[in-house]
């Protein structure tokens, strides 16, 4: 993930922590304190977990505990520490980043707009080509949508979905992939990192090739310089 925009505007603050000993942080991962008795600096947040995060790093640091003299041995990461920074994160399908997002292809045709193809409740589902192209809403079944969308459902009508929704007080909160830069579109919307609330969602159809270029844009909600508590 990388930086978006501040919410305030402006540009970010960037500072430089040293990172725990024998660890390796690379760039675009959430960075947060060590609790650990020997703790001796920042570690890389979890997919599930961000609390009072420091902010996103830059680059790409890794620290030994064993004396060095090439140079300083204790690695430095470089973050973005603004507690209103929304960064910008990669929708990729399931936990390895840059994996392809499925395609939903409708089946049966839906003169009222609210049948969809078989999905996961609760998820974000958007129209990848057809009628309802571009336009998104949120399953309220595996098979339905909330809201209808505007235009009739034909067979052959492809769509894609993904867990984080911009709008839910509670849940829909978004997983981070292994690497921790991208975020599991696949993730359950109720169970997963609530340090992390989605701002908005970029999702593209085929004209902008959706499946591998669809983002969520999030805030760190959990936030070691501004705590704003959790939403969940």
């Amino acid at each position: 993930m990388d930086l978006a925009y501040t919410i305030g505007g402006g540009a970010p603050h960037v500072k430089q922590y040293r990172i725990d000993g024998g660890t390796t942080i690379i760039a675009g991962v959430p960075v947060v304190g060590n609790d650990a008795a020997d703790a001796d600096g920042v570690v890389a947040a979890s997919t599930t977990a961000a609390s009072a995060a420091y902010g996103v790093s830059l680059d790409t640091a890794t620290s030994t505990d064993a004396q060095a003299t090439t140079g300083d041995n204790a690695g430095f990461i470089s973050l973005v520490i603004n507690p209103d920074a929304v960064y910008r994160a990669k929708l990729t399908q399931g936990a390895t980043e840059d994996t392809a997002l499925t395609l939903l292809t409708a089946t049966s045709a839906s003169a009222d707009g609210l049948l969809v193809p078989t999905m996961t409740d609760e998820f974000t589902i958007w129209g990848y080509d057809g009628a309802n192209v571009g336009m998104r809403r949120q399953a309220s079944t595996t098979t339905a949508v909330v809201q209808a969308f505007p235009y009739d459902i034909a067979v052959g009508d492809r769509f894609l979905q993904c867990g984080p929704c911009e709008t839910a007080a509670v849940g829909s909160f978004p997983q981070l992939s292994t690497l921790l830069t991208q975020v599991d579109a696949t993730g359950a919307v109720d169970t997963d990192n609530d340090n992390f609330q989605v701002v908005e969602l970029d999702l593209k159809d085929i004209t902008d090739d959706g499946q591998n270029n669809s983002y969520a844009l999030m805030i760190l909600v959990s936030h070691a310089f501004g705590n704003l508590g959790g939403i969940g």
